[in-house]
């Protein structure tokens, strides 16, 4: 979805918005998940979206004078995974195996006031919300969780020399690594409110900054 407008009202029953994806065909060596397009909202001066039930923004880039995202049940702004399979098996000494798997988030910048609410609960995962006034997440029965993504990376190969004519040795080359790293939320603002009236508040590898304390 890509949608530019002076302002945005989007009333409806659910309200799903995410970027574009792609797969390669797949086979036991080889698959491919990559996100083509982010979603895009971009609008002037006051974004409204609000739900009787849900609302879910996954890979979201959007910016507006002022938004109020409004949601009857959950408030998800989620993540989309990009995934590489990449597997070379020549025999029992010389292979390369390679997994990797990376969260892509949402962003906002927001001019003015930005209010996140979701009567059920609010997950924000791997979401940067930057605003130069307020920002307000609230939740009157469910809890509200800031959550961090992750980016996964598996390495295992080993390359194998045989002796030649001239020499005895034999020369066995191995490379492993794996490693899983965080991308944190952040929310940044004059002032940052969480409030979960009957629920609970986790922050979980994210930051949350506040130019007036």
């Amino acid at each position: 979805m890509v949608a530019y407008a002076d302002s945005l009202n989007l009333a409806a029953g659910t309200i799903q918005i995410e970027g574009r994806m792609s797969e390669a065909a797949a086979n036991s060596y080889y698959a491919r998940r990559q996100l083509d397009q982010q979603a895009l909202l971009k609008v002037r001066q006051a974004l409204i979206l609000q739900s009787q039930g849900d609302i879910q923004l996954n890979a979201t880039q959007l910016s507006a004078g002022s938004a109020l995202l409004q949601a009857n049940g959950t408030l998800d702004i989620g993540t989309v995974t990009e995934s590489e399979r990449s597997h070379y098996v020549a025999n029992a000494e010389n292979y390369w195996k390679l997994d990797q798997q990376r969260e892509i988030g949402s962003t906002f910048d927001i001019k003015e006031n930005a209010i996140l609410s979701g009567k059920n609960g609010v997950t924000l995962r791997a979401t940067q919300v930057n605003s130069d006034g307020d920002i307000l997440v609230n939740s009157e029965q469910g809890n509200i969780q800031i959550q961090s993504g992750r980016d996964k990376e598996n390495l295992f190969a080993t390359k194998y020399k045989d002796k030649s004519l001239l020499s005895s040795s034999i020369t066995t080359i191995k490379h492993d690594h794996q490693y899983d790293l965080t991308e944190g939320s952040q929310l940044a603002g004059n002032n940052v409110h969480l409030l979960a009236n009957q629920g609970k508040v986790a922050v979980e590898g994210s930051t949350i900054v506040a130019d007036k304390m």
